[in-house]
């Protein structure tokens, strides 16, 4: 797929380099998801950024994107530099799979300790405030941003949480025309920490939320999870997959 928005590359540069405005934050946020070689330039500029250790965080880079805090000055990276980091990397990668600064920050509760069992992290991020981990708690208001690991090399990644009613509210891939059935959004393998670049929020019913996460190799659609989950007694029931793993997280959702 060819990039249509200009200087897409640029705002990945300034998104990492701690430099971006809120508007052009939102545009590269809604245009990462649809485009294949942006989203791969952009898991390369985060590899670099894990190896940099006077690169920015992710909490403040998101909080420089949301305008939450002020803009950063950094002395852009030199091609010598950039070159000797992705040297490093090729190297790291090749001896033993390379972990995120912040691998054991934001790790939902729930996770298992088995090596190829995937991992989903999540950030809260309050209207006015930085982002933070998702606790037992979160405002209806609240965005809700996501970090994966997949040591297990699944190919899908479907992000949901379904309320008390019924009422089901999508994550990843995004669903917002009911006459569309999106598939589950494509992730790399590996067991470093990859964020998934985007923040939702949505409205929501009821007050008691279950997250799901589906790793699996099922090229599933929106649609056919729904079905799943309407036909199930419980949603404590397993989900029928052929080859997958579903992690679930529990929240309270205050009003």
């Amino acid at each position: 797929m060819k990039c249509n928005l200009p200087g897409a590359p640029s705002l990945v540069d300034a998104h990492f380099a701690g430099s971006i405005s809120p508007a052009r934050e939102r545009d590269l946020r809604t245009h990462l998801p649809g485009c294949d070689s942006c989203r791969d330039y952009y898991d390369r500029q985060l590899l670099l950024s894990s190896l940099d250790p006077q690169a920015l965080s992710m909490q403040d880079r998101l909080g420089v994107g949301l305008g939450l805090s002020p803009a950063k000055q950094r002395t852009p990276r030199t091609a010598p530099i950039a070159m000797a980091l992705c040297a490093a990397a090729a190297l790291l990668l090749a001896v033993v799979p390379l972990r995120s600064r912040h691998a054991d920050d934001f790790v939902a509760r729930g996770s298992s300790s088995t090596t190829l069992e995937p991992r989903l992290l999540i950030y809260r991020i309050e209207p006015g405030q930085l982002p933070h981990t998702l606790g037992k708690a979160m405002r209806g208001a609240d965005e809700l941003a996501f970090a994966y690991a997949n040591p297990g090399s699944y190919e899908k990644l479907l992000i949901f949480a379904v309320d008390e009613h019924r009422h089901i509210y999508w994550y990843h891939p995004e669903w917002s025309s009911q006459a569309d059935d999106p598939h589950a959004i494509s992730i790399a393998s590996g067991a470093e920490v990859r964020e998934i670049p985007a923040a939702v929020s949505h409205a929501f019913d009821g007050s008691d939320l279950t997250l799901f996460a589906v790793f699996c190799n099922e090229d599933l659609t929106v649609r056919r999870v729904e079905q799943m989950i309407e036909r199930s007694k419980s949603l404590d029931d397993p989900l029928p997959l052929k080859n997958g793993v579903v992690k679930k997280f529990h929240v309270a959702v205050e009003k």
